[in-house]
């Protein structure tokens, strides 16, 4: 299923914001990144093992935006909730005061993360949508999963198989709640940033021999927000009433001031 994107769109707008940002204007807030890292500090004490969590400046180069709530529009099979669609991702401040929503990855095909307030069904999917340039050099947001089957919560899509990024290479993802099918605008959108880097040879090294909680750790340490929300997902999932692992998961999710989906479960 191809869908093809009219760039760009308007900020203010409900739906979805995609724009492309010439490299001039691109720079990072130091006090948000101050802000985001103090309760880290603050809380890692309160934790056997320490958990220390990195977020990287954003890029240098130009690369996409967009939004990390998904707004209230009528209609449809998505009911009013308090808390909406929600991306897992870190929002950074630009220099014309546009947020910025990015994270880096090592996996080539990463899993990108949502809260959705609501159950998915064949009635009512999700969809997780990947940017690609086609060979006439047009960007079009592509359909490369659907999702349904899931109850309320965390929800997690790895890009399939034959699906990869590109090194050093910034992609658009979306996600969206198909509220209607028959009515596109009452759909629930969020999207942002993902950029694939390849991890030197002494921290691959690192990785192939660490335990799960210790590859968590590392990923966090070293910055690489979607394996690091991936790796501590599964660790909560798997031992969900361990207070530790759930103090590194709030930890995690304060870092980008969502720690209020802390006490979401990881939906199946």
């Amino acid at each position: 299923m191809m869908n093809r994107v009219n760039f760009p769109f308007n900020y203010k707008a409900i739906g979805l914001s995609v724009v492309f940002l010439v490299a001039s204007f691109i720079s990072y807030s130091p006090q948000i990144l101050a802000r985001q890292a103090k309760p880290i500090r603050n809380n890692a004490r309160k934790s056997v093992t320490t958990v220390q969590i990195k977020l990287p400046p954003a890029p240098k180069t130009g690369t996409l935006s967009g939004t990390v709530k998904g707004g209230k529009r009528k209609g449809g099979n998505c009911p009013d909730v308090t808390t909406p669609l929600t991306a897992l991702i870190a929002t950074y401040r630009l220099a014309n005061g546009e947020d910025y929503l990015w994270g880096q990855t090592i996996d080539e095909r990463p899993t990108f993360w949502v809260y959705v307030p609501y159950s998915l069904s064949a009635s009512r999917p999700g969809e997780l949508r990947l940017q690609e340039t086609q060979a006439n050099g047009d960007k079009v947001l592509t359909t490369v999963v659907t999702v349904n089957g899931t109850s309320p919560g965390v929800v997690g899509v790895r890009l399939p198989v034959g699906k990869t990024l590109k090194p050093n290479q910034a992609y658009l993802w979306q996600f969206v709640v198909r509220c209607d099918p028959d009515n596109a605008s009452a759909n629930q959108f969020v999207s942002t940033a993902v950029t694939r880097v390849q991890p030197s040879p002494v921290l691959a090294n690192q990785l192939r021999n660490a335990t799960p909680s210790q590859k968590a750790a590392i990923y966090a340490r070293e910055g690489f927000w979607y394996d690091a929300v991936t790796a501590f997902a599964s660790l909560r999932k798997a031992n969900p009433r361990d207070a530790q692992t759930n103090t590194n998961w709030q930890t995690l999710l304060r870092t980008v001031h969502l720690d209020n989906l802390a006490g979401e479960q990881i939906a199946n």
